[in-house]
């Protein structure tokens, strides 16, 4: 087993090696870079560089609200029903309230003392 293991290390080995020699000795190997991973050295540091030949980019208006988050219906302590996963709904009370990318999200505490959250308000009644 111990062999077999030994023999197993050393063929996966391999392929890394010979890419290790190849890149060291910087011998020819056969592998050739593709043109769009050619850094352009000169370019980069503003010698000759990109020129500027006009048009936009895109346009960015400050005073226009392009994401905004849905606000919460429901506030702390609002007395609601919550679906259960067995179909079923619960009594609830509503002890947290946050405001996601995803909605508005809550947590809420079941008349057992258990609470249930990452409600979302199409849960709640």
């Amino acid at each position: 087993l111990a062999q077999a293991l030994r023999r197993s290390i050393t063929l996966d080995l391999v392929p890394l090696i010979a890419f290790l020699f190849c890149a060291m000795a910087e011998a020819d190997c056969g592998v050739e870079a593709h043109p769009d991973d050619i850094v352009d050295f000169a370019s980069l540091s503003g010698e000759g560089g990109v020129e500027f030949t006009g048009g936009v980019m895109g346009y960015y208006d400050e005073s226009k609200v392009y994401h905004q988050l849905e606000m919460p219906s429901h506030r702390v302590g609002d007395q609601k029903s919550v679906s259960r996963s067995d179909g079923s709904t619960s009594a609830c009370e509503i002890v947290k309230v946050f405001v996601t990318v995803f909605g508005p999200r809550y947590e809420v505490k079941l008349p057992d003392g258990q609470t249930k959250s990452n409600v979302m308000e199409s849960d709640m009644s």
